[in-house]
């Protein structure tokens, strides 16, 4: 209901919808039995920021992180234009991520290292784009021991057997969506590279290829 919030609910439902689940109370909707056969899904980078909490608040958790070659992730949160503001010391807009205030520097979002501060506020959109890549993907492999990773990679070049492993892994069951979707995937192989190389500071750059050489060898990681 926050209305500064990407997410806000009328952004996506009108008012009838919105009464309607009002007028009703959420308890008689649950069948107590059939919600322990479901998981939650959180699809949110953000979230890689908050597995220690997360892990030590519910150990029985079962968490999937998708890593990705960080030049695609950059490419891909440059073209979403989530950090595409010409005052980012001041303000963050309506963007869903929380922040901190800091007295000289203005607003930053709480997942910076205090290293990356002069670099998020003096760099470029791209620049910053590439610092939250690296911030949340560096988050989720800090706790590669207790999260089962899948390289996106990997996965757009065999869909079938992957989708396969998290099933028996996780003993879970596809269903007609899911072969729809895996229908679907397709592959296609771009270097972004050099489309980043003069936008970019050097010790950023330096970053992310050492964050691709990292993820090369990843496939399916399952915990």
């Amino acid at each position: 209901m926050n209305v500064t919030d990407q997410s806000f609910v009328l952004n996506f439902k009108d008012l009838d919808e919105i009464n309607f689940r009002k007028e009703r109370s959420l308890y008689s909707w649950l069948n107590y039995e059939a919600e322990k056969k479901y998981r939650v899904c959180i699809k949110l980078t953000d979230t890689t920021f908050l597995l220690e909490v997360m892990n030590r608040l519910f150990p029985e958790l079962s968490c999937i992180g998708i890593v990705r070659n960080p030049f695609s992730v950059v490419s891909s949160v440059h073209k979403k234009g989530w950090f595409d503001r010409d005052n980012i010391a001041f303000s963050l807009g309506s963007e869903t991520l929380p922040i901190k205030i800091d007295r000289d520097i203005g607003a930053i979002p709480f997942w910076l290292e205090e290293r990356d501060y002069a670099r998020w506020m003096n760099g470029n959109v791209w620049e910053r784009s590439a610092l939250y890549c690296l911030r949340a993907t560096n988050a989720l492999l800090k706790h590669r021991d207790a999260v089962s990773i899948v390289n996106y990679d990997w996965f757009v070049k065999q869909p079938e057997q992957c989708i396969a492993k998290l099933q028996e892994h996780f003993r879970i069951q596809a269903t007609d969506k899911t072969d729809q979707l895996l229908k679907k995937v397709t592959y296609h192989p771009k270097s972004l590279v050099d489309d980043l190389r003069n936008v970019v500071s050097r010790s950023t750059m330096e970053e992310l290829h050492c964050l691709a050489q990292s993820l090369s060898d990843v496939t399916l990681e399952l915990k």
